[in-house]
């Protein structure tokens, strides 16, 4: 199943987003969903939209119909790999610290940084916001 919210993007670097302020994150958290990833879709359902698969190590473009950018993302929520413009028929293993993918279909906009720490702020329906951050654990340097 797919689930469907708004971010709003938080930079620990300072840079612009990938994006615009505000964006709409589907998360893909089943089997089949993760598999099927962007499968099946079009550019145009996906501008200014971006798929979570958690947890996921690997992808594949098979039967994809347009190139994506891909994201390999830690448990810390610190960007691990990149990688733009993946044609279809492709495999992409991640790093082995892999513990989620965020993907889009393949733009000439700016994307996530390796080492970037990722945050986002969640508009929840009620109208309140949730910060999502990295692992609260970890002391910065």
């Amino acid at each position: 199943m797919i689930n469907e919210t708004t971010l709003e993007y938080l930079s620990t670097k300072g840079h612009t987003p990938p994006r615009t302020d505000q964006t709409r994150i589907a998360y893909a958290t089943d089997w089949l969903s993760r598999l099927r990833g962007l499968l099946g879709t079009s550019r145009e359902e996906w501008d200014n939209a971006q798929l979570i698969i958690d947890p996921c190590q690997s992808i594949h473009t098979m039967g994809m119909r347009y190139p994506i950018d891909v994201a390999f993302i830690d448990p810390r929520m610190r960007v691990l790999s990149i990688h733009m413009n993946v044609p279809p028929r492709r495999i992409v293993l991640g790093p082995a610290l892999s513990l989620l993918v965020i993907e889009r279909p393949a733009r000439k906009t700016e994307w996530y940084q390796e080492g970037e720490k990722l945050s986002w702020l969640m508009h929840l329906r009620n109208g309140t916001k949730q910060l999502i951050r990295e692992d609260p654990r970890e002391e910065e340097s």
